[in-house]
């Protein structure tokens, strides 16, 4: 989200990255689609995922 606000500087993504961030943290979306990956992809995505540092 944020490179994107970099990549696309505009009032309306200035205004929708908070939005987005309390998103993401309060719906918690992230542990969500980590259950997803790890589903979808198995070892290959827990890895991935062990090799990487979490958003959250």
């Amino acid at each position: 989200m944020f490179g994107f606000l970099l990549q696309w500087p505009t009032l309306p993504t200035l205004v929708m990255f908070p939005v987005l961030v309390l998103v993401f943290i309060s719906c918690r979306l992230t542990s969500k689609e980590e259950r997803y990956s790890s589903d979808a992809f198995g070892d290959a995505y827990r890895h991935y995922r062990d090799r990487r540092p979490a958003f959250t």
